[in-house]
């Protein structure tokens, strides 16, 4: 039984150890004390009564957990728990002789209270009597109490030495809750760490009890068996906690996604004193009072706010600044009052992945930090999940997305107060009058309000441009925060105070990079980026001036220099990273791109050991990186390779730039083959480690994504090299068959990402004498998955490139194997995009009636079509909706009608009871195949006419040649000569037979 599920128990427990204390101290005072038992009848049953339940309850918790998961402790307290409660019902039984033998005695009546003296008076009366027998029965109760007690003391104290060595356990189960908090953001951390350190401390004083308890004291029972009084509200409240959270935790984390926050950690820091401004109060007209917009905005504002600016003018880091700053959080508790107040924030990234920019990426994570600062609204706003008895941490529909912020919009808006920060709403991967529509909706809550960021396009403008008070243009305010940050920059030259002090120029030369900018922080940090180089050359304030000068002052004209101003030697090699990154749609890092220099761009084909790709030459690579792309690209926080900033993407991505990079790279490199090549290469390093590459490598879910996107982009290019693919499956059989297997059990939408038996119905068994394989993980490899994958992935020329040649498969105990394509998708594939490859398979000339060649099949000598009857007819997964489909398709495609096996009797009937297929859908196969087979025996019957006359045709053409000529004075007739010549209407006849006379 897991620690945390157990706390229920443990809380049992211990109000079954408190209401034992209670009976045994009682009964013990009752047996020395007799002339308390008349009084305290009531009191006694109250507690019997109890103690019955609890352990009714303790027997509860025993019985229905896994008998396998028990542990000792709680092996050993069943059998005491029943003595308990039997025992207890004793008790009762006897409490209740009792009360009607005092009813017997006399209604009303008062049971004598001193039995000794009436002892003296040498006279038994009937109430002596009674009084006696009351006595017996009292001290009957209170020996067997006190036998319990000793049995229980036994046995407890046995128990509680075992209970200390599992504190240890519900320490860790705690401390894994903690985690979960921490790692999610869940405002309540604070609140699990007390309720952990509270119960963990009652935990060790009621086993440090161990040394000092070991049997009862008869003086003091109840001291020597008390517990502190608060471990059972503790374990109580922990346990309800712990139910509750067990819910919460995996439908908050399922709104987690890969790089939630990588956009928002890879944004610079604001340089130290900037942006203050924005708290500050007005200082004159000439500031238009923005600062004060805006913390106006904060504090009783609301509505949309809209931050706009130029590209590279820093509008992130001023959203990251301003969402994080303690100012912002003050300000909007003035705002929400006495209400809950929840600030949420997203960052678009145009560079990123899909939810990094899309309306589902931007819903998702303002739902994520919502949840996280107040996991109670989860009943209230998913009421679909929360009701299953296992919460779904399955993906989130973008409609189950929309249906939860409706139901945000219906919180009691007297409680509430939400505000969003959303950064780069330009770079929103969509219909940009889609999201200001999304925008206004939210906004048009009073208890909603939002700021956002972007560049000043037509579309914000139109939406947000005309409220001047609602808005502010960055660039207008951000001329001393550029003064300062070039100042400190320069500052930490070691040439600084020797220009700043010895030559007056210098503060011209910073007055002449302010005024170049135009409030571009961007332009500003690769200039001073440069001067600092010719600070460190000894340059003087003059030849500063010279550097600057040349550098231009538009971005686009900058990225151009840079490009230009890359030694020629590395031209080749910086092209070749730029498209790479261009083209990649997952986070690169330094092992991904350390192939770059490779000149044979099949890298991942070459045979031998895959490079051992460690740290100490990743260092070395990073460098020889950085220096060709000569700032453009920049290894961030979390050592991904990243552009400096979106408006170095813009700008490689202009026809011109691409053309130029394409030039440079050579016309044979593709970006998608190096990815594919570098992914493969990557899987293969995991395939053939012993576990140690396990730690940096990607999830093989974002290896095998990456790689079969390349793959479609390649193949839409016509460039796809399909040799890749019989690589990619004897990776991933390595991967399915060595003690690894753990690693991947839980990555089974892998491969299969549909409920249907992945299992080859023909010859597909369980491996009980195989530990490395769990069924998961075999269930990841089967003949079909490669098929089913490149389907799924849009790939069409995977299978279609094989006929005629056959594909080369793996079977499960990895031997490859040549076989048809089309018998490939029929036997082995299960994707819903089956039907349509097999369409595409006949269309491509595949022949149902193809013959198999294998020598271990079971199937051996029978046509494709007969195999994939003959499977249908005894395979027990479960029927296919598409099966229907494909036997019409084959049978229009020529497959023989007349094959024998299960529905040679009852065609109809078999496809109803064999294959599932509807009564109505089974009649029209079947009255199909009856037409087949009527037209295939007319056409042999023209057949044979036909070559009945094509015979006399050929007898007749001889006859005629035979007779007309001079045989005498013909030449020797050659080996290779016929006898004659055909006519044209021999030809004709042929050539018709030929066209017409075979179709099955």
């Amino acid at each position: 039984m897991e620690a945390l599920a157990g706390l229920g128990l443990a809380s049992n427990i211990v109000q079954f150890l408190e209401f034992s204390g209670r009976l045994v101290s009682f009964t013990i005072e009752l047996y020395e004390a007799a002339e308390g038992a008349l009084s305290s009848n009531s009191v006694l049953e109250q507690i019997t009564t109890d103690l019955k339940q609890h352990c009714d309850g303790l027997l509860h918790s025993l019985t229905h957990s896994n008998a396998l998961a028990r542990t000792e402790p709680e092996a050993a307290l069943l059998p005491l728990s029943k003595s308990c409660r039997d025992l207890g019902q004793e008790f009762l039984v006897a409490l209740e002789d009792l009360k009607k033998y005092i009813k017997a005695i006399g209604k009303g009546g008062k049971v004598l209270d001193k039995p000794s003296e009436r002892l003296g008076k040498r006279r038994i009366s009937k109430d002596m009597k009674g009084s006696l027998g009351h006595l017996q029965l009292g001290r009957i109760i209170a020996d067997r109490t006190c036998r319990l007690a000793r049995q229980k003391q036994e046995r407890t104290s046995t128990t509680q030495y075992r209970l200390a060595g599992d504190v240890t356990s519900i320490k860790e189960a705690l401390d894994r809750l903690q985690e979960d908090h921490r790692r999610l953001g869940i405002s309540a951390a604070n609140e699990a760490a007390e309720l952990r350190e509270t119960l963990i401390k009652s935990l060790e004083r009621v086993t440090s009890r161990c040394d000092t308890c070991t049997e009862i004291d008869v003086a003091e029972p109840h001291s020597s068996m008390q517990l502190p009084s608060d471990l059972c509200l503790w374990l109580s409240r922990m346990s309800s906690a712990g139910a509750l959270l067990s819910k919460q935790i995996p439908i908050i984390d399922s709104l987690q996604f890969p790089k939630i926050l990588d956009r928002e950690e890879s944004i610079k820091e604001a340089h130290p004193a900037t942006f203050e401004w924005l708290f500050e109060s007005a200082r004159s007209m000439e500031d238009l009072q923005t600062p004060q917009k805006v913390l106006d905005w904060l504090r009783t504002g609301s509505d949309v706010f809209w931050i706009n600016g130029r590209a590279g003018s820093g509008k992130s880091t001023l959203m990251k600044f301003l969402y994080r700053h303690p100012k912002t959080i003050i300000a909007l508790k003035e705002w929400g009052g006495s209400r809950r107040l929840f600030v949420a924030r997203f960052f678009f990234w145009n560079t990123g992945t899909t939810m990094q920019k899309s309306q589902h990426g931007l819903l998702q994570t303002l739902l994520y930090h919502i949840f996280t600062q107040d996991p109670d609204l989860i009943a209230s706003m998913c009421p679909s999940r929360w009701s299953q008895a296992s919460p779904l941490s399955n993906a989130w529909s973008h409609t189950e997305i929309l249906q939860a912020f409706a139901k945000l919009k219906e919180q009691d808006l007297e409680s509430v107060r939400f505000c969003f920060f959303i950064d780069g709403l330009d770079e929103y991967d969509g219909d940009h009058l889609d999201i200001i529509s999304t925008i206004n909706t939210f906004a048009s809550s009073g208890a909603i309000k939002i700021c956002f960021s972007s560049r000043p396009w037509t579309v914000f403008e139109n939406a947000y441009g005309t409220n001047h008070e609602l808005m502010i243009r960055l660039q207008d305010f951000t001329r001393s925060d550029i003064m300062r940050f070039v100042e400190d920059r320069l500052a930490e030259g070691t040439q600084f105070l020797r220009l700043k002090y010895t030559d007056p120029a210098y503060e011209s030369l910073v007055q002449e990079i302010l005024e170049r900018s135009n409030g571009v922080f961007l332009w500003v940090y690769l200039v001073v980026r440069s001067l600092r180089r010719g600070m460190t050359n000894y340059d003087t304030v003059r030849e500063l001036r010279t550097r600057l000068r040349e550098l231009p002052s538009e971005l686009e004209e900058y990225f151009q220099h840079m490009l230009d101003s890359t030694d020629w030697v590395y031209h080749q090699q910086a092209a070749r990273l730029y498209l790479i990154r261009l083209v990649a749609v997952h986070a690169l890092n330094v092992v991904d791109v350390s192939m770059f220099a490779e000149d044979d761009l099949d890298f991942a084909l070459k045979e031998g050991p895959v490079p051992d790709f460690q740290n100490h030459s990743m260092e070395g690579t990073k460098s020889r990186i950085l220096v060709r792309c000569q700032d453009l690209l920049e290894f961030d926080h979390s050592s991904s390779l990243q552009f400096l900033h979106r408006t170095v993407k813009s700008f490689l991505e202009t026809r011109d730039i691409r053309n130029l990079l394409d030039r440079r790279a050579g016309l044979d490199f593709n970006p998608h083959h190096f990815m594919c090549n570098s992914t493969l290469l990557r899987m293969r390093q995991v395939a053939e480690s012993q576990g140690e590459a396990l730690a940096t490598v990607k999830t093989f879910e974002v290896a095998m994504a990456t790689f079969f996107y390349h793959a479609h982009s390649m193949e839409i290019e016509d460039q796809l090299d399909y040799r890749l693919f019989p690589l990619l499956d004897r990776t991933v059989w390595k991967c399915t068959r060595r003690p690894l297997a753990g690693y991947f059990n839980h990555c089974n939408s892998l491969l299969i990402t549909d409920p249907l038996d992945p299992l080859d119905p023909l010859d597909r068994q369980f491996y009980p004498d195989d530990p490395g394989r769990s069924p998961k993980v075999r269930d990841m490899h089967y003949e079909g998955w490669l098929a089913d994958k490149a389907a799924r992935s849009g790939i069409e020329g995977y299978l279609p490139n094989s006929i005629g040649t056959g594909l080369e498969v793996l079977s499960l105990d990895g031997n490859p194997r040549r076989k048809p394509p089309l018998e490939v998708a029929l036997r082995s594939m299960v994707s819903d995009e089956r039907s349509q490859i097999i369409g595409r398979l006949l269309d491509a000339g595949a022949d149902p009636n193809e013959t198999i060649l294998s020598a271990d099949d079971c199937h051996r000598n029978s046509s494709i079509w007969q195999a994939y009857i003959g499977a249908l007819a005894w395979t027990s997964r479960s029927p296919r909706e598409d099966n229907a489909t494909i036997i019409e398709m084959l049978l229009m495609r020529g497959a023989d009608p007349s094959i024998g096996g299960p529905i040679q009797n009852s065609f109809s009937q078999s496809l109803t009871i064999e294959f599932g297929i509807s009564d109505e859908k089974a009649a029209k196969l079947d009255a199909l195949r009856r037409r087949f087979l009527t037209m295939r025996s007319e056409q042999q019957q023209t057949i044979g006419s036909w070559g009945s006359e094509l015979t006399s045709h050929v007898k007749s053409h001889l006859s005629i040649n035979n007779s007309s000529s001079d045989m005498s004075k013909r030449p020797a007739k050659r080996a290779h000569e016929p006898d004659a010549m055909p006519c044209e209407e021999t030809w004709r006849a042929l050539r018709h037979w030929r066209r017409t006379g075979i179709f099955f």
